[in-house]
Order: structure tokens, then sequence, then C-alpha cells
């Protein structure tokens, strides 16, 4: 099954509450159909956001968090040695 593509100026779309999930305060937002892994939270100054419907975005939380993880074992290591 094919996902419609839509343009990521289609304001429409991502501002409908549809697609925003999660507590209403993270901002969090879900949409397979939109091709942009990050999209502006609705009041633009707090930033972007990631498009948890996006492939990519598994990815890029799991590296995330895999990054921090190395990087706690790394700290913790030199602490227990030194």
């Amino acid at each position: 099954m094919s996902v419609p593509k839509r343009s990521p100026e289609s304001k429409p779309d991502w501002d409908n509450s549809a697609y925003r999930i999660g507590p209403r305060w993270l901002g969090l937002y879900s949409d397979p159909a939109d091709t942009r892994l990050f999209v502006p939270k609705r009041r633009a100054w707090l930033g972007k956001t990631l498009n948890f419907g996006h492939p990519a975005a598994k990815w890029f939380v799991a590296m995330t968090i895999a990054a921090l993880l190395v990087g706690i074992a790394l700290q913790w290591g030199r602490s227990l040695s030194g």
C-alpha cells in the first residue's frame, strides 16, 4: 500500500490535531504521509518536532539514546578506574 505524498508546505495537514499525539504540551506529531522528518511546532517560536510517522524517526530516536548511553558508560567506566 502506497502512502500519498503531501507538500511540506501544506499547513492544514501538519496543523491538524488528528496528527498530534501524546500530551499537548509535548507537541508530538505523527503523520506517515508527511515526508519531513522534522516539522514546525504549532507555535513557530518553540522550534521543530520529530515526525514519529516518518520511517527514519525510530532510527533517530534509537541512535540518540544509544549515543547517550555510550557517553554515560564511558564516563562511569572512567570514574571507576581512576
